[in-house]
């Protein structure tokens, strides 16, 4: 059956709610289960009563689709925000982030409509590209398949009737035996994906890694036709069970119905949510670290720093106790002083009109700040960094005649890239000194 058709004959409720919405859901049903199980660490969650609770979705984006209701999660900043795009940035990018946040949960064996005129197929392609890499790095599935060969030593059973056909005068051994390899069914599904993945008009760092991994299955499995895999079987267990995710997405990418409603602007994606305030922070890392790059040779750029200068102190035992640990999103170093210049930190929230940043963003950039000041016995400049229209500038006189400033800046999240970057422009040749 195709989805649209699917979708009328099942009459798909839409309920569109905001980040940090909550709704309610029957307790320990199906639905309660599968959110437990599948995005659990999304949502805030309430106990009503034996029988509801009430489910509170932290600070994600998505779509999820529970039974005949989809529920639509749009961002606080705006619903058109170009959250694939974001994203996109990030899986192009190879930059090592210190800390491996999981950004996104996903489940591909839920299909769920997408808006029209929403193209998801770069980031389908992705998912699955990134499960590739999960495989190489635990390792492809192996297991004992039947092997009957001419060779030249015994090995396994001997195969009496072919020995006396094939070989009069006993040179070689027919035999039949169980070799490890890795003809499993699993890897056949996952090389037939790559296969037709690489015919339709994908981009050029999708194709490259692809082909990468087009290599390493034909060389696992050692051959180079067409693989008839409508009638396999996927069965885990425990030694392929890190295939799970894959295999699902590679059903949705081989079935012809995917590919012909993306033809005609229809969109299939599966239930899925973004962390939007990791999300945010990672994006803007990797464009700040692009025009530091590009425009501001004397400066670098470090992300998560740790700053651990600021003493913890034991009253009791009269005696120091380490640190204050804190993370910075972003700090610029001048590269001639060594010294750090300017300290980021994003905030996902439209500060346009009456949302503002409380206290706390600026308390917390305080303590980046003179933390800084106690390592550099220098000013550093501090920047929240958020979507909408600029808010205040606030002086700090830590010394005579000695200003440290904490910036409220803004970049159009619903901007192309090209125009973010402008944005990101005037503010860096706002706060660097040697520009």
């Amino acid at each position: 059956m195709k989805w649209r058709d699917y979708m009328k004959s099942h009459s798909i409720k839409e309920r569109v709610l905001n980040e940090n919405s909550s709704f309610i859901i029957k307790a320990n049903s199906p639905e309660d289960r599968y959110i437990r199980k599948n995005f659990g660490g999304e949502f805030f969650t309430t106990k009503v009563d034996n029988n509801k609770k009430i489910l509170t979705l932290k600070n994600s984006i998505g779509i999820i689709r529970l039974n005949d209701v989809n529920y639509r999660f749009y961002s606080k900043v705006d619903h058109l925000i170009k959250i694939f795009s974001m994203l996109e940035k990030l899986h192009r990018s190879d930059y090592p982030f210190k800390k491996s946040k999981k950004i996104w949960s996903f489940d591909p064996k839920v299909l769920v409509s997408i808006e029209d005129g929403s193209s998801f197929t770069i980031q389908l392609i992705d998912m699955f590209i990134s499960e590739l890499w999960k495989l190489k790095r635990i390792g492809f599935s192996k297991k004992y398949n039947s092997k009957v060969e001419n060779i030249n030593y015994l090995k396994g059973r001997l195969q009496i009737d072919k020995q006396i056909k094939k070989n009069i005068v006993p040179k070689s051994f027919y035999c039949k035996y169980n070799e490890l390899n890795y003809y499993t069914p699993e890897n056949l599904i996952v090389k037939e994906t790559i296969r037709k993945i690489l015919y339709f008009p994908i981009n050029k760092d999708q194709r490259r890694e692809l082909i990468f991994f087009k290599n390493e299955f034909n060389q696992l499995l050692n051959f180079e036709e067409k693989i008839d895999v409508c009638e396999m079987h996927f069965q885990q267990n425990r030694l392929n069970k890190h295939y799970e995710s894959i295999i699902h997405l590679a059903e949705i990418l081989l079935k012809g119905n995917f590919y012909s409603t993306l033809k005609k602007g229809e969109n299939l994606f599966c239930n899925f949510l973004v962390k939007m305030d990791d999300l945010f922070e990672r994006y803007i890392f990797l464009l700040i670290k692009e025009l530091i790059e590009n425009r501001y040779p004397n400066y670098s750029i470090e992300e998560q720093v740790s700053l651990n200068y600021i003493k913890k102190y034991d009253q009791v035992m009269e005696k120091d106790n380490g640190y204050l640990n804190m993370f910075p999103d972003i700090i610029i170093y001048n590269k001639n002083s060594k010294k750090s210049e300017v300290v980021i930190d994003t905030k996902y929230i439209d500060i346009t009109n009456e949302n503002k940043l409380n206290n706390n963003a600026y308390y917390q950039m305080l303590s980046y700040m003179f933390s800084l000041n106690l390592q550099n016995n220098s000013s550093v400049t501090g920047v929240l960094l958020s979507h909408g229209t600029s808010g205040n500038t606030y002086r700090i006189n830590h010394n005579r005649n000695d200003y440290m400033y904490i910036y409220t800046e803004v970049v159009d999240l619903l901007s192309n890239e090209e125009d973010i970057k402008i944005d990101l422009i005037s503010i860096l040749d706002k706060v660097l000194k040697d520009v």
